[in-house]
C-alpha cells in the first residue's frame, strides 16, 4: 500500500468489481483504447490484476481519493509481454476515470509509484507506451521524467487502427538506489 498526499494506492480486491467495471464502461475513460469493455471483460481483467500481483511483487493498484473515499482509477507497475523489441518488460500502467483528469491524481500517483519502483524492487527500466494519438498520457509521460525510446505498431491492436502507432518511454530506475 502507498499513500500520497490526496491518494491512497491499495491492491485490488474482488470487492472493487463494480467500481472497476464503471472505469471500464466509460467511453470517455477509454477513448484511447480500443472499446469499452464490457462487464465480463472487465471481471475478467481485474482476476487477472489480483492473481498478476499474488504471483510477483508488483501489480496494478486500485487509486483511493483518501477524502472521499472514492475509487478513482488504478496504476501501477505490470509485466507486458506481447511480442515486441522491448518486452518482457515492467510497465507503468493507469487508468482513471474522466471525471479526475486534470487535477493532478495521475502524476501524482505516477510519482509514487516511479519512487516505490526505485527504492523498493530490483527492477532497472520502466516502460510505458500508449496509442500516438493520446497526448494525455503522453504529456504524463514526459512529466514523470520519462524518455521517449520509438514508435512502434502494438501487435494486438489491428494496423488500420489510429490507436496501432504507438509510442514508447522509459525511465531508469536503479541509478538513484540507495547503497546498503
Amino acid at each position: 500500500m502507498l499513500t500520497t498526499e490526496r491518494l491512497l494506492l491499495r491492491p485490488f480486491v474482488y470487492q472493487d468489481k463494480k467500481s472497476f467495471a464503471r472505469l471500464n464502461q466509460n467511453p470517455e475513460t477509454m477513448r484511447y483504447f480500443p472499446k469499452p469493455l464490457t462487464e465480463v471483460e472487465s471481471n475478467l481483467f481485474l482476476s487477472s490484476i489480483i492473481e498478476e500481483y499474488q504471483i510477483l511483487p508488483i501489480g496494478l493498484l486500485a487509486v483511493i481519493h483518501q477524502e472521499s473515499g472514492h475509487f478513482i482509477g488504478f496504476i501501477g507497475l505490470h509485466q507486458a509481454s506481447f511480442e515486441s523489441t522491448f518486452t518482457p518488460c515492467i510497465e507503468i500502467a493507469w487508468r482513471f476515470d474522466a471525471p479526475y483528469w486534470h487535477q493532478g491524481y495521475a502524476t501524482e500517483a505516477g510519482a509514487a509509484i516511479i519512487e516505490f519502483a526505485r527504492e523498493s524492487t530490483e527492477i532497472q527500466e520502466v516502460f510505458s507506451f500508449t496509442a500516438r494519438i493520446n497526448e494525455p498520457s503522453i504529456r504524463l509521460m514526459k512529466r514523470l521524467n520519462m524518455q521517449f525510446q520509438q514508435v512502434f505498431d502494438h501487435p494486438k491492436i489491428s494496423s488500420d487502427s489510429p490507436l496501432c502507432q504507438h509510442v514508447l518511454y522509459k525511465i531508469n530506475t536503479s541509478s538513484s538506489k540507495k547503497s546498503p
